[in-house]
Parts: structure tokens; sequence; C-alpha cells
């Protein structure tokens, strides 16, 4: 099964590649003349995922989406894009071939030259693209080496999970799955109207590629962390002066335990928030590169591919989740201040305001019209509305009024609450003690100043962004980094104001830009300490924070190269300079802190064993209709969607428990499987005796009565399992031929029952736990 989940991996790997990077290198290849390699990486990945996000709303929309009308609109503009823009080159080809049919036609050439030139003609082609590519490579060997050395490390932190453990991780995937199932029915936002940007590119693998949504759920955090990561880097290659400022920066991130587990174990699995990081940088630097093509006069083209990218980039983080479109805003903000010298300029200012209308716009067009055609609003983004008109001032008590409310309110509807009395009672003072007052000076309360004011605002701010990095993001001496971090934000921020003076200023605004929004991030991170309205709960503020502070630590790197390249402008001077600063400082955090290992989900947190994921896919690969039934807990029930029947276990033993004496349970389908965990997960909920073994102890207590997914969560699942096995143990011994052992690891077994569809098996049988 590892090898399996490994190639199935890979297989993704390739599959998203094809779609968000050579797909559209064929097609703009042209267009993307004269820049860069990371400029043309985040175009391609910014087209693409637009493209692909937008129809599929479309066709979702329209509800006639299905793997035709993906293909139709998405392999026939490809082709026609290639061929308007190819097509001298495919005319003189086809002049070619033409005449070397005519040839064999007469006679004049035979079979066997005509093919020997065929294949001459593409070994030529072969030959020079790997010419070029180890050209290439022997320009830049030394980036490659480290390029392919933190990729590995990447794959290994990252990637461990997937292949040690096979199932879900994360309490929302179940939910996600259910979503992206009913897009296979032209359903969406079944649940309510929500950011489906994520939904629709991995609905679209699913339906094009035939893979199971399950199976994209369980790698794909492999692939998104990969490239999100890879913006990351890309964006601090293009910004930076120097050539290995962005390898000590993510090195910095990577390789030493800077930072507490938690602030990057969410991107061991595949969810939305992580996903909508990948349009951040993206949409920054196109700001970036806007500025600096306008000023430059780079030409109507340039200038419009910058913008239209931007805009597109903000779009799909509203497209995919609130969170990064809030992140995306204060790097906005801050390169408003950053930028100010020429952000407020008409044509700057225009343009600007017109993307981001634009933007704001096509984000939101899909949600809106869905609300329009009667779609309620999903639960969770009721706060971010809450969040945007002002009645809302905390992520983590959204609900509260609401709560409260209902706490205050009878069943007949109405309230009644008693007030306590606030009337104060008039008081006659007696005349000596008039006289006492009278004559008693009046004691005058110092007035504080603006600057005191200040002073102990940015004490308090100091102190409790002090205590909480120390809780929640550096593991120890959370004051000495919180002081490291605020020195470097002003270091940068005064560099860049060096450089403006330098008459530098496209990289000035930039640092500039990068200083104040970190400067934000704390800011949010630290809302609640500081009286102002937590947007963000900290738990998840801490992994954009963690995440961009790659780019500060980056720039800061290449703050001597950045001297180096004004003073006397020699590159290569410039870069050691930078590889020598960036392995010093890499190699002394590599001593102070632990190496980082592989990340993996505790086990608490685990939905699903290995063993039911390996006996999944094998019953899967051995039916290709719906004649059978799974017997389990919840998370199957989305897995098997379409491909099988799903009964949960629970309502299984409620009707073995209360069925009447004589009544029959059957399930009508030829093959029955009944999943059992020998040794029961938390599933999120741990408790005493976590991690034991079935048991009759278990099998003797009573049927959980709760409802929902509470029956499968800590001790309850240990009952509901435990009087699943010793039922699937009685039967077997009352039908051996036709109830066997049908997959068993130390932690799980599966039994699997044949029978005949049109006599089933009455499952109700005494097995001596029915209480």
């Amino acid at each position: 099964m590892t090898v399996h989940t490994i190639l199935q991996a890979v297989c993704l790997f390739i599959i998203y590649t094809v779609l968000t990077v050579v797909l559209p290198e064929l097609v703009f290849h042209q267009k993307y003349k004269g820049r860069r390699t990371g400029e043309r990486l985040m175009l391609d990945i910014t087209v693409s995922n637009f493209y692909i996000m937008n129809l599929v709303f479309i066709l979702q929309l329209l509800h006639i989406s299905s793997i035709y009308t993906l293909l139709i609109f998405t392999v026939m503009p490809v082709f026609a894009v290639i061929i308007i823009q190819y097509r001298k080159a495919f005319k003189a080809w086809g002049i070619r071939q033409l005449a070397l049919l005519g040839k064999i036609s007469s006679k004049t050439m035979g079979i066997k030259t005509f093919f020997a030139i065929v294949f001459t003609r593409i070994k030529d082609i072969l030959c020079n693209a790997c010419k070029n590519i180890f050209h290439i490579i022997g320009r830049h060997k030394t980036e490659y080496v480290l390029f392919t050395l933190l990729s590995v490390w990447l794959l290994y932190i990252y990637g461990s999970n997937e292949i040690i453990q096979y199932g879900y991780t994360v309490s929302d995937l179940p939910v996600h799955n259910y979503w992206i199932n009913e897009m296979s029915k032209n359903n969406i936002f079944a649940a309510g109207v929500y950011p489906f940007g994520f939904h629709c590119i991995i609905y679209y693998i699913h339906t094009v590629f035939h893979i199971d949504t399950y199976v994209i759920l369980r790698l794909f955090s492999v692939v998104q962390t990969f490239y999100l990561h890879l913006v990351l880097f890309t964006f601090i290659r293009s910004i930076c002066r120097s050539s290995f400022a962005a390898y000590g920066g993510l090195f910095l991130y990577l390789v030493p335990s800077l930072y507490h587990g938690n602030c990057t174990i969410r991107f061991i699995s595949a969810l939305p928030q992580e996903y909508g990081m990948l349009f951040i940088l993206p949409c920054i630097y196109f700001l970036f590169a806007f500025f600096k093509d306008m000023k430059e006069n780079a030409g109507k083209w340039i200038i419009c591919t910058d913008l239209a990218a931007a805009c597109a980039c903000f779009s799909m983080t509203i497209a995919v989740h609130f969170y990064d479109t809030m992140i995306a805003g204060l790097f906005c903000a801050a390169i408003v201040i950053g930028f100010c010298m020429r952000f407020f300029r008409p044509r700057y200012f225009l343009r600007l305001m017109g993307a981001v209308l634009l933007a704001v716009v096509i984000g939101v067009l899909p949600m809106f019209t869905a609300a329009l055609c009667g779609k309620p609003m999903q639960g969770s983004i009721g706060w971010g509305i809450n969040i945007l008109t002002g009645r809302s001032s905390s992520g983590t008590n959204q609900n509260q009024d609401s709560n409260e409310n209902k706490a205050n309110t009878s069943s007949s509807g109405s309230s009644q609450i008693a007030l306590p009395d606030t009337t104060k009672e008039e008081v006659t003072p007696e005349p000596e003690n008039l006289a006492q007052d009278i004559d008693t000076e009046p004691v005058l309360t110092p007035s504080v100043s603006t600057l005191e004011k200040t002073t102990h605002f940015l004490q308090h701010f100091y102190q409790t962004l002090s205590n909480d990095i120390q809780e929640d993001i550096f593991a120890q001496d959370g004051a000495l980094f919180a002081a490291v971090i605020l020195s470097l934000c002003a270091l940068i921020v005064l560099a860049g104001i060096g450089m403006c003076i330098a008459k530098q200023p496209d990289y000035g605004f930039i640092q500039i830009s990068t200083g104040i929004f970190l400067l934000f991030l704390l800011i949010l991170f630290n809302a609640k300490n500081i009286g102002l309205p937590q947007l963000m709960d900290q738990n998840r503020s801490r992994i954009y924070l963690t995440y961009m502070l790659t780019v500060l630590y980056a720039l800061v790197l290449d703050l001597p190269a950045g001297i180096v390249l004004y003073s006397c402008k020699k590159p290569r001077a410039a870069n050691g300079i930078s590889l020598i600063l960036s392995g010093i400082i890499c190699a002394a955090a590599c001593m102070v802190f632990p190496i980082r290992s592989h990340i993996l989900a505790p086990r608490v947190s685990v939905l699903e064993t290995n063993g039911a994921i390996t006996c999944l896919g094998q019953i899967l690969s051995e039916h290709r209709n719906t004649t059978f039934t799974v017997v389990s807990a919840n998370d199957e029930l989305q897995m098997l969607a379409g491909r099988g029947q799903h009964y949960e276990t629970i309502t299984f033993l409620r009707y073995l428990k209360y069925a009447a004496q004589g009544q029959r349970i059957i399930i009508p389908t030829k093959y029955v499987y009944f999943y059992i965990e020998k040794i029961p997960l938390d599933y999120t909920v741990s408790y005493a005796d976590s991690g034991q073994s079935i048991s009759r102890t278990g099998a003797a207590k009573t049927l959980p009565s709760s409802a929902g997914i509470n029956p499968y969560k800590g001790e309850n699942r240990w009952i509901v399992m435990s009087k699943m096995y010793y039922w699937a143990e009685q039967f077997r011994k009352l039908f051996p031929q036709d109830m066997t052992v049908y997959y068993e690891d130390d932690e799980f077994i599966c039994y699997r029952l044949i029978q005949n569809e049109s006599s089933p098996f009455s499952l109700s049988i005494d097995y001596n736990y029915n209480q």
C-alpha cells in the first residue's frame, strides 16, 4: 500500500503540473517573452487556476458540468490558441510532410527512408532540448543543487504523513468530500453558499481523470504544499537582488525547528485555506511589477498582464477562503503606504481601483449568483459577512450573541429578565459633614499626555506579543524573538527609505511595503490583547505569520548584496556575499535549534485506520458496480459515493438492540463488508483509556444514544466497536462458510458476508450484548 500511495501521489503531482504549468506555458509561450522564469511560473499557476475555477463555476451554475463539457472547454481553447500562435510553423511542417508523402507515392523515396528521416528529426529535437536544459543547469549548478535538496527535504517533512497514515487527519475533510461529491450531481453549494474555488480544482481532477475524490483529498496536500513553497521561493527570488537570499530564507523556514509544530501541521492536509495561500504572493508580486513597469513605460501588454494577473489572484483568494483575502488585503494596504509616492497619482490610482473592483466582482459573482438562485448562506460564511458589515468583533465568539439570545428566550418565545435595581437613593448630607466637604480641597487626577499613553500602549503591545509569540510561535525566549522580529521589520523599512534616497525606489518601496505588512500581521496576531477586533484566531494567523516571516528573513539576507550592487555594480560579488551570509546564518540556526523531523498527525486527529483505507481500495478494485455494502462508521459514506452502498455501524447496532423478537434485519446486496477497529481510534476526542483494545467489558456497556457522530468519538467508539466485533464473531460461528475475514491487521479487521440477493441473511441474532 505504501508503494501504491507513493505512485498515486506522483500521478497527482504530474497531473497538477501539466494542468497548471505545462499547458499554460504551451499556450502563452510567445506572450511570455522577456519575462523571467519565476514570473512565468506565477503567471502559469495564476492563469490555469483562474480558468479551471471559473469554468467549473459556470458549468455548475448552468447544471451542465460533466467530463465531456469540461474536456471540450479545456482542450478546444488550448488547441485553438496553439494553432493560431504557431500557424506558420504548422503550415511549413505540413508542407514538408506532404512533400515527403509525395515522394513516397511517386516511389522516389522508400518507407524506411521516410521513417529514418522522421526519427532523425525527433532525435534532433530531443537532443537540442537536452542540450538547452543542461546548458541552463550548468550556468546555475549551485542553485539547482540547493533547490533540489530543499525540495527533497520539503517532501520528507510534509509527505511522510501520507505514507504512514493513510486516512483523513482533519475533521473538515469528510465535509469537503461530501460537497465535492454533490458537485458530481451539478449540485454546487450543497450545504449553502461558500467559497468553492478549492473544491472546483479537486472536482475537476476527479471528473476529468477518474480519480476517486477521497484519494485526491488524502494525497493532494503533498502537491499543494510543494507548490505553496515553490511560490514562496519564486516570489522571494523575484524581488531580491541576489541569487541566494531566497535559499537562506526558505532554509530557515524548513530545516531548523524555529517554530511550534502547530504553526505548520495543517500543511499535511489538503484544506482550502492553505490552497488559497497559493495566490497571495503572486498577487503582491504582480502589483510590484505593475508599479515598476508603469514607471518604465514597459508597454501596454505587459502592464495589462501585470494588473490582470494581480486581479485574478485576488479574486481567487475570495473564491477559495476568506482568510486568504484578509492577508492579501493587509499586504495591499501596506503597498498603499509603501508606494504612496506613486499610488495616488491618477494614472496609477484609477487603474488599481478598477482592478480591485473587478477582482471583488469576479470573486463574489459565483456565490452571489447562487444566492440569487435561492441557495442559503453556509453557516461559517456568516461570520465573514458580519466582519465586513461591522457586526462581529471576534472570530472565536461569533455565535455568542445568538447563543445568549437563545438562552434568554423561553419556550413561548418571550423572555423575562430580572434586571438589578440600579436606582440610587438620594442621600441628604448632615450639616457638619457638608461643611467638611466644602472645606476639603478637591483631589485632582493628573492628566496623562499623549506620549505617555503611546508609551504605555507600546509597552503593553510588546509584552502581550512576547507572551503570545512564546506560547504560539517560538518554543522559547518569546521576548527575545519579539524584539528580533520588530527590529528586523524596522531595519527593512529603514533600508527601504535608504534605497529610495539612493535613487533605488522600486527595491526600496518593496522593502518598506514588506516591513509594514509584517507589522500589520503582528497586530492581527495580537489584536485581542490590544483591544482591537480579533478578525482571525491566533491558531490561523500564526500560519500566515510564520510563512511570511520567510520573506522578511530573505530580504534581510539580501541587504548586503543590495548595498554592493548599488556601490560597485558587481553581481558576482553580491551573490558571493549573499551565499556566504546565508550559509553562516543557516549554520548558526542549525547549531542553536534542533533539526526538524517529518510531521505526523497526532493519533487523536486520525479519522481512519490504515487498514480501513487499504481495505477500501481493495473493495473498490474488485467491484465496479453497487453490488456491495460497507457497514462502518461515518467516513466511508462519502468515500463510497456513487460506487457502493453504506450502512452506519451505530444504526445497525441500534436496529439489533431495538428489533422485536423474530424481526428480520437485512442488507440486500450480494457482498456486505463490516469494518471493525480492534484498537478503536479516538476520533478527535481522547479519554482516560485511549488506545485500548476492544473487549467484552466494552461490549457489555450500554450502547451510546447520542446523536450525530458523537457515538464514534472517544470512549463511545470503543463501546461501539466492541459490540460490533462480538456480533461479527457470533455471526461467523453461525455461518462460517458465508461470513469470512476479508482483511485483518493489528488494529483493524474487515468481515465479508456473501449472500444470495434474492434471499439475504437475517442479521438479527442474539450475541449476548444487545443492550
